[in-house]
């Protein structure tokens, strides 16, 4: 139909079955903010390293498993609290909750917050440990 009618949709959900069906790009927001945008393919599957922590909490806590379903298990979530969007700390808006090592986050990832970036063409990421160290981002 977009084709068709020469127009864009945007759709908004929390569902990634339904991103991965109807999106050719998606763009993932926290705290008001998109930390990772890219085709869909490469943003909501789990083999693209180039992941916001964000990105890849809801990939590996927000999709149930057939056993999950089965055994009536409860999803993992990502700990910690999302931030008072009326006060938002410095830095990184997803810093307290990222699930990175303390040793490995940055203390610029409490300071400053991160551009969205290219690290490589056609996808963009809001993390510093992407743009400043792209081969250890997920190690």
């Amino acid at each position: 139909m977009k084709a068709s009618l020469q127009t864009t949709t945007i759709v908004i959900t929390h569902d990634m079955g339904v991103a991965r069906r109807l999106a050719d790009r998606v763009a993932v927001m926290y705290a008001g903010r998109v930390v990772e945008e890219g085709p869909a393919k490469d943003v909501l599957s789990g083999t693209l390293e180039l992941k916001h922590p964000y990105t890849h909490g809801l990939l590996l806590y927000a999709i149930p498993s057939a056993g999950d379903i089965r055994e009536k298990r409860r999803l993992a979530v990502i700990e910690g609290d999302v931030p008072d969007l009326s006060r938002l700390p410095p830095g990184c808006q997803f810093a307290e909750r990222c699930g990175m090592k303390p040793a490995r986050r940055e203390a610029l990832c409490t300071e400053e917050e991160p551009g969205l970036d290219a690290p490589v063409p056609g996808h963009r990421v809001r993390c510093w440990r992407h743009l400043r160290h792209p081969s250890e981002a997920t190690a």
